[in-house]
């Protein structure tokens, strides 16, 4: 499981996110995370440590949304079957990105 936590960096909201179980799955998730910018919707990597014990982390951009439990709850059901629709569209379209994450190239810091 892992714990995600907004915080204010300066001026800028950012996503820290903590990976309790695995630093294998910290590190694929930054790789499929930088692979698929630019190609669908995701956070920015803003900074990894992924080898770093006990608990490995990376720092994400925040965006400011509303979620699906949000808008399931407001019973607008064109706008939830919209926002399924897309996430479809970019379900499809990230079997296209090609991702190796063991290749730590362009990473920032660890």
């Amino acid at each position: 499981m892992n714990r995600n936590y907004r915080m204010r960096i300066g001026s800028d909201d950012v996503v820290l996110r903590f990976y309790d179980r695995s630093w294998r799955a910290a590190r694929r998730e930054a790789a499929i995370f930088r692979a698929a910018r630019g190609r669908i919707d995701v956070r920015e990597v803003l900074y990894t440590a992924t080898d770093r014990r006990p608990t490995p982390f990376i720092v994400l951009e925040y965006v400011d949304a509303i979620s699906l439990r949000e808008l399931k709850a407001r019973g607008d059901h064109d706008a939830v079957a919209q926002a399924a629709y897309d996430a479809g569209r970019q379900l499809a379209a990230l079997r296209s990105v090609a991702v190796n994450p063991d290749v730590r190239a362009n990473q920032k810091s660890t």
